[in-house]
């Protein structure tokens, strides 16, 4: 949805945006609707945030959701009026050909996951906390590379730094179209992800690498997201059927 407009103005935001919504009286809402509806649209939610590893609000915060007249309702909430002055602040996320069908991929099988407890689920979990806006850029950095760990070397105990990087490397050079040296990125984002934890000085690590905190710290969501996309697209586990 697009929001040029007055960001100071909080009525005039919301009257313009009605349209795109319908409104019901919270009371009226059954929960057996409710309910049906919200997994629906987390599990979209949650393609769309795999597919493309960017910072996408979570819709859940800003409505409730329930099927109505064969289509979704939906009720705006605080956060959503909230939103409604903030999205002109976000990037716009532009989904190609290729990313559409991954994601669709990616929503059948989250779809037909029989359990919600997995470290793939928990690594999900992770990319939708991240995408936040009241997270720093560090913190949303260090629980991402945790949650990669997590999910890519959960009974790792040795050699951390070099099994990260060369599990990083595998999964997203296989993953990734991007022209990335992956074995170099991985290093420095452990590297800058202990000096985070242990009090080391991160800004001088980046320094020596070539690179700033703007450039680096987001890396760390795309390369989750990657490991979740190579679960969830790839394990037999989560694609049975092909």
């Amino acid at each position: 949805m697009d929001s040029d407009f007055d960001s100071n103005s909080s009525k005039s935001a919301f009257n313009r945006a009605a349209p795109t919504f319908a409104f019901f009286d919270p009371e009226s809402i059954g929960n057996v609707d409710t309910e049906v509806a919200t997994p629906i649209i987390k599990a979209i939610y949650y393609s769309l945030l795999i597919s493309t590893g960017e910072k996408l609000p979570n819709p859940l915060f800003s409505m409730r959701y329930r099927f109505s007249n064969g289509g979704v309702s939906r009720l705006i909430g605080p956060y959503g009026r909230e939103a409604l002055l903030s999205a002109g602040s976000h990037n716009k996320v532009q989904l190609g050909r290729r990313t559409v069908r991954k994601s669709r991929r990616i929503f059948r099988n989250l779809r037909q996951a029989e359990s919600k407890e997995s470290a793939v689920w928990n690594a999900i979990e992770s990319l939708s906390r991240t995408a936040l806006i009241d997270l720093s850029p560090e913190n949303e950095f260090v629980h991402c590379t945790i949650a990669i760990e997590t999910l890519l070397m959960p009974h790792v105990r040795r050699n951390l730094k070099r099994e990260f990087s060369r599990r990083v490397t595998d999964v997203c050079s296989a993953e990734s179209q991007a022209a990335v040296n992956w074995s170099t990125l991985a290093d420095l984002v452990y590297a800058v992800r202990s000096d985070i934890l242990h009090g080391g000085d991160y800004s001088r690590t980046m320094n020596q690498a070539g690179t700033t905190p703007e450039a680096l710290l987001p890396q760390a969501r795309k390369i989750l997201a990657a490991c979740i996309r190579s679960t969830l697209l790839n394990s037999p586990q989560w694609n049975p059927c092909e």
